[in-house]
């Protein structure tokens, strides 16, 4: 899977802190309530926020190439503009990442590992009952824990 080049900020110009946190892009007022939680702990641990937009590809083929990039909607560049001014209301480097993915467990996992993330919020989509979400958040638990790296997945 491909990064896309993301450009941060500091309100003073100020150099990146060495630490990262990872909210997921999800539905809106699960990312607004991820943000809640992930602006106080930036702010303590002197860390930046990174939001992680997940773009699906239509094959894996198109992993890692321009065709596997879409299109943002304008109504998503909205949402995603409402989310780095709620991050800079606390003074916090903010930058959003677009990553393509096939799965979105995989994905979180690469995408921390690519940018270095200290923690991650995320939150996985429930597909077949609640005890196979719960062995996949699991997974993704133990990913991460492996990369040293803390997961929130609910507040």
């Amino acid at each position: 899977m491909q990064v896309a080049p993301s450009i941060a900020e500091t309100r003073d110009g100020s150099i990146r802190p060495e630490k990262t946190i990872l909210v997921q892009i999800a539905d809106p007022a699960w990312t607004l309530r991820a943000l809640e939680q992930a602006c106080p702990m930036a702010l303590t641990l002197n860390a930046e926020i990174v939001l992680l937009a997940l773009v699906p590809v239509q094959h894996l083929g198109w992993l890692g190439i321009d065709l596997g990039w879409s299109s943002v909607p304008a109504e998503c560049r909205a949402q995603y503009t409402k989310y780095v001014d709620s991050v800079r209301l606390y003074g916090i480097p903010v930058s959003i990442q677009p990553f393509q993915y096939a799965t979105v467990s995989e994905a979180l996992v690469q995408a921390s590992e690519n940018l270095n993330a200290n923690v991650v919020f995320a939150t996985l989509p429930v597909r077949f009952g609640g005890l196979f979400h719960q062995v996949r958040l699991r997974w993704l638990d133990r990913q991460l824990m492996k990369q040293g790296c803390q997961f929130v997945s609910t507040f």
